[in-house]
């Protein structure tokens, strides 16, 4: 287990001085943070407008995405813009070269480093969301719900013509710019395939068999186009999509792994949870909180970086946290949105 760092952030900006509203957890309403490129972040969250009462993660009650871009080395506001929305859907992404994708009003848009809008597309009022952006930014998975049927697309994020499409049958988890990675099969597995081709099972070598104990608990998800983090609970595998095992990562007793942010220059970063509360798991008391942000190297196979986060408190006076990470597309920055606060961390070449 990596030990945190001591450095100081790079810079260190309050943005709710900006307007930031930390998202209220009776309404569902959601922040953003990602890069757009090396040296930018953007920051994104929703207010609604005059709800008082409490409302579902899927009801479209009249909101505001308000963007904000920062200098990620000056901590400097460069650009902000509010767009009208829904509450429900809504989707934000930055696209690695200046650009940021938003879905708001059920039109997918393509902003400028100021904010202005360079395309948009109606997207018929379906009620699409973003489900997965590629590590490079250049392909979106979009997916909606017909009768029984999840319908699911694959776009480029630039020209937003659709690369393929197809009705989802067994869960489909993230994309890269060439593979779809999800569930088949019966017992489940975790498979890949290639943009309309059929999928088969992901076999690491490590994992010859992929019982299904280990196969009901993972999940996995692309870090570049052809390498991929298989996670559970306990244990991590990053793997080509060949079943090439790179290295994998056990966490440490009463810890957890969450979902990887993905980078473009071999390396990625996960929220690792710590579990908090009573130990006893006949009374299922506890939880996992946030405990630390940790970047990893693929090319090194190994933990690189650790930052220390304030996680949630199972006891008086119960308090809440919200930590989002994000990493620059050039592998050099890690950006740490925790209550307000936005950090930027220079990472090990």
């Amino acid at each position: 287990m990596i030990t945190p760092t001591k450095d100081h952030p790079v810079v260190e900006v309050d943005v709710r001085k900006f307007g930031y509203e930390q998202p209220n957890y009776q309404t569902s309403v959601k922040s953003f943070v990602d890069f757009t490129d090396n040296s930018h972040i953007a920051v994104a969250w929703l207010t609604l407008d005059g709800a008082t009462k409490k409302i579902g993660p899927a009801t479209p009650w009249p909101s505001h995405l308000h963007v904000l871009t920062i200098d990620a080395v000056t901590g400097e506001k460069t650009a902000q813009k509010d767009f009208a929305t829904p509450h429900f859907p809504v989707g934000f992404a930055g696209m690695r070269d200046g650009h940021i994708l938003t879905l708001c009003n059920n039109e997918l848009s393509l902003l400028s480093p100021g904010l202005d809008v360079i395309r948009v597309q109606d997207l018929e009022d379906r009620n699409e969301f973003i489900k997965a952006i590629s590590p490079s930014s250049h392909s979106l998975l979009l997916a909606f719900t017909s009768g029984n049927h999840k319908q699911l697309t694959i776009k480029d994020s630039a020209t937003f013509a659709p690369l393929s499409e197809w009705v989802e049958e067994q869960q489909t988890w993230d994309i890269s710019d060439h593979w779809i990675v999800g569930s088949c099969g019966n017992p489940v597995k975790v498979c890949v395939r290639r943009f309309d081709e059929f999928s088969h099972p992901l076999r690491p070598s490590s994992l010859p068999n992929q019982t299904p104990a280990w196969s009901r608990n993972a999940r996995a998800w692309f870090v570049d186009d052809e390498i991929l983090v298989i996670g559970g609970m306990k244990r991590m595998t990053v793997a080509t999509v060949n079943g090439d095992v790179l290295f994998e990562v056990w966490s440490p007793d009463g810890h957890a792994f969450t979902a990887p942010v993905k980078s473009v220059a071999g390396k990625f970063a996960i929220i690792e949870d710590r579990r908090r509360g009573p130990k006893s798991e006949a009374l299922d008391m506890y939880f996992y909180a946030d405990d630390q942000a940790v970047v990893y190297s693929v090319t090194e196979k190994r933990a690189i970086f650790a930052v220390k986060l304030k996680g949630e408190s199972p006891w008086a006076p119960w308090e809440r946290h919200q930590n989002q990470i994000a990493l620059s597309p050039d592998g050099g920055f890690l950006a740490v949105l925790s209550d307000g606060i936005l950090k930027t961390y220079q990472l090990p070449k």
